[in-house]
C-alpha cells in the first residue's frame, strides 16, 4: 500500500495543476470590443472608451486597453468608433464581438477601406 501513496501523490498534484493552468488560460479570453467586461459588446463599451480616453475613468489594470486595442496599435478614440460601427452593424474589418485568446495582429481581418465621406 506504501507503493502507491507517492505515485497517487504525485499524479493528483499534476491533475491540480492542470487544472489551475486550463483556469488561468480560460481567464485570458475575452469580447473584442467588451470594454466593461460583461461578455457582450454594447454601447456602453463605445462610451467607457471615450471615458478612458479623457481621463474620466482609470483603466487601472489594463483590461480595458487590452479588450479594446481593436486595430492592434492600442485602444485609441478609433476603437469607439469601430464598436459603433458594429453596433450599427456596418462593414468593419475587425473580429469586434469574437472571442479573443490571444493579442491582436494589428493587421484587419480582411482588405478594408474607408466609404468616402
Amino acid at each position: 500500500m506504501k507503493h502507491f501513496i507517492k505515485p497517487l501523490s504525485v499524479l493528483l498534484c499534476l491533475i491540480l495543476m492542470l487544472g489551475v493552468f486550463a483556469a488561468a488560460s480560460a481567464a485570458e479570453a475575452y469580447v473584442m470590443g467588451d470594454a466593461d467586461g460583461n461578455g457582450n459588446v454594447e454601447i456602453v463599451d463605445a462610451t467607457v472608451v471615450m471615458r478612458v480616453m479623457a481621463y474620466l475613468v482609470t483603466d487601472t489594470d489594463g483590461s480595458i486597453a487590452k479588450r479594446c486595442n481593436i486595430n492592434g496599435n492600442g485602444m485609441d478614440i478609433t476603437s469607439a468608433t469601430w464598436i459603433q460601427r458594429y453596433l450599427a452593424e456596418m462593414d468593419i474589418p475587425y473580429p469586434v464581438g469574437q472571442p479573443v485568446t490571444e493579442a491582436p495582429t494589428q493587421k484587419p481581418t480582411r482588405d478594408y477601406e474607408l466609404p468616402p465621406v
